[in-house]
């Protein structure tokens, strides 16, 4: 490969081996290898393997929030809402070690740096859900709770199918789209309590 090695080669390279051997397997010397380079030359702009993780946990954080952005786009209420679960799912199959490095990301940012990573690319996620209920009666803490509910739906899915978790020989992705109309179920009956 050689050539111009960047930050986002770096990261690129490492999602692909992330997603074939595992997050938790992830190494300078496999990347460095993959680039064509020597692993000093990787550590010029990684430091070390958490630096390595966090730069591809960031990588990753703004593909999966351009995704969603995509995905929400001139959606609006519970459609919108099914819409960024099934994106979400979707990335996660795709891109199991990729999908990992983002639950993990805060784990592998340098203790001298203030900022969170890509704090504000989470942020669009947020204001996105908070937005599509702003109209309704459901209280900030109330939307928060259901932010949460579904990341953990979403999260929950991702990391047993990722691992192969599912003993049961039907499809996984019925399974959660099954279980995503149920979260959606709720919030529509939760909804419709708050109207007059």
């Amino acid at each position: 490969m050689k050539g111009d090695v960047t930050i986002d080669l770096i990261a690129q390279t490492a999602g692909d081996i992330a997603d074939a051997v595992g997050f938790e397997n992830l190494s300078l010397k496999e990347v460095a290898a993959k680039l064509e380079i020597k692993s000093p030359s990787l550590i010029f702009h990684v430091k070390n393997l958490n630096g390595l993780k966090s730069v591809l946990g960031q990588y990753t954080t703004r593909l999966v929030v351009a995704e969603l952005l995509r995905a929400g786009f001139g959606k609006s209420g519970l459609d919108a809402v099914s819409a960024l679960g099934k994106t979400s799912i979707d990335f996660a199959v795709r891109h199991p070690g990729m999908y990992e490095s983002i639950q993990w990301l805060n784990a592998y940012t340098e203790p001298e740096n203030d900022e969170k990573p890509d704090a504000r690319a989470f942020q669009q996620i947020t204001e996105m859900f908070f937005a599509l209920f702003k109209d309704t009666k459901l209280t900030e803490l109330e939307v928060s709770h259901i932010i949460r509910g579904f990341r953990s739906l979403i999260h929950g899915f991702a990391v047993i199918a990722g691992h192969k978790g599912f003993g049961h020989p039907s499809d996984a992705a019925e399974s959660f789209d099954y279980c995503l109309s149920l979260f959606l179920a709720g919030i529509r009956s939760k909804l419709d309590e708050t109207i007059e």
